[in-house]
C-alpha cells in the first residue's frame, strides 16, 4: 500500500500506516532539527527501547483489547550470556505465532499498574468508555504545500476530544512540561487536531493522559493552552513549507547548513549552582 486516498481508515495495520510515505508527526517533530533529520523519519528508520514496549502493551490493553491475544509474556531463560540460556530463548522464540508481542514480566506487571490507574481515575475512566474509536490512521492532503499527510491517534471521542496516552517516568504537571518542549508534544497535539479537522471538519479538543510508568502510577489529563497550540501549528506548517521546498529542489539542510562556527551564550540556570560548589 503506498497510496491511498484521503480519508479515515479504521482497521489498518501499523505496519501498512508506517508504509504509507506520508508526513506524520514524528517527521515534522525531526523536522525542527534540520531537513536531513526529517528526511531519516520519513524514511520510517525506528529504533527499539525498552519505553517503547511499555508503550506498546500499555496502548493494546487501554485502546486494543483485541491485540492481548498476541501478548506473550516471556519467561525467565536465566543468564542469557550463557550458551544453554540463549539457545532456550532461540527454541521458545521459535514456536511463538506471526504477529506476538513479547514482553517480559516486569513490562507486563507495569503495564497492568498503568492500566488500573486509570481506571482509578474518573476521568480517564469516562473517557475510555465514551463512544469512541481507538488507532484511526487519518489521511489527508495539505491545502498550502500539497503534501500528503497522515496520523495515527489513539483514540478519537467523536465530536469530542482526542485523546493521546504518554507513558513518563513522572506524571506530575513540571515534569510534563519539560517533557512537551522538550519532545515536541505540542507540535504533535497541533498535528493531530489538524488532520482530525482535515478529515471530520471538526477541529476538537486534544487531552494527553499521562501514565507514570513505574509505582505508584500515577494517571494524570493535560491539555494545552490556546497559545500553545496556536504557536506549535505555526511551527508545523513552516516545517511543511520547508520539507515541501527541499522536497522540490532535491537538497535537504543540515543543523549548520552555512557551516560556519557558532557561538553559544549559557543561560543564568547553568551557573546556578556553580557559586556552591566554589564555596562563594
Amino acid at each position: 500500500m503506498n497510496d491511498i486516498a484521503d480519508g479515515i481508515y479504521a482497521a489498518m495495520t501499523e505496519e501498512a500506516y508506517r508504509a504509507l510515505p506520508y508526513v506524520n508527526a514524528s517527521s515534522i517533530k525531526a523536522g525542527r532539527t534540520s531537513m536531513q533529520h526529517m528526511k531519516l523519519a520519513m524514511s520510517g528508520v525506528s529504533e527499539s527501547s525498552a519505553a517503547k514496549e511499555l508503550g506498546t502493551i500499555t496502548h493494546a490493553m487501554l485502546l486494543e483489547p483485541a491485540k492481548l491475544d498476541r501478548v506473550v509474556v516471556a519467561p525467565d531463560f536465566g543468564d542469557l550470556r550463557t550458551k544453554a540460556a540463549k539457545e532456550a530463548k532461540a527454541a521458545w522464540t521459535a514456536g511463538l505465532p506471526a504477529g506476538a508481542i513479547i514482553v517480559d514480566v516486569e513490562t507486563y506487571q507495569a503495564a497492568q499498574g498503568m492500566v488500573e490507574a486509570c481506571r482509578r481515575h474518573q476521568t480517564m475512566r469516562d473517557l475510555l468508555a465514551a463512544d469512541g474509536s481507538s488507532e484511526l490512521v487519518l489521511v489527508w492532503t495539505d491545502a498550502e504545500s500539497g503534501l500528503r499527510c497522515k496520523a495515527r491517534v489513539d483514540r478519537l471521542i467523536h465530536h469530542h476530544l482526542v485523546l493521546d496516552v504518554k507513558t513518563a517516568r513522572a506524571a506530575g504537571s513540571f515534569a510534563f512540561t519539560r517533557a512537551v518542549a522538550a519532545y515536541g508534544y505540542h507540535m504533535q497535539a497541533a498535528w493531530y487536531r489538524r488532520a482530525v479537522a482535515a478529515t471530520t471538519g471538526e477541529l476538537l479538543p486534544f487531552v494527553f493522559a499521562v501514565l507514570e510508568s513505574s509505582a505508584p502510577y500515577s494517571c494524570c489529563l493535560y491539555e494545552l493552552d490556546h497559545q500553545a497550540l496556536e504557536q506549535a501549528d505555526a511551527i508545523n506548517s513552516q516545517i511543511l513549507r520547508q520539507w515541501a521546498a527541499c522536497v522540490e529542489s532535491g537538497e535537504y539542510t543540515s543543523i549548520q547548513q552555512d557551516g560556519q562556527v557558532q557561538l553559544l551564550e549559557l543561560p543564568g540556570w547553568a551557573f546556578s549552582g556553580a557559586a556552591d560548589v566554589a564555596g562563594i
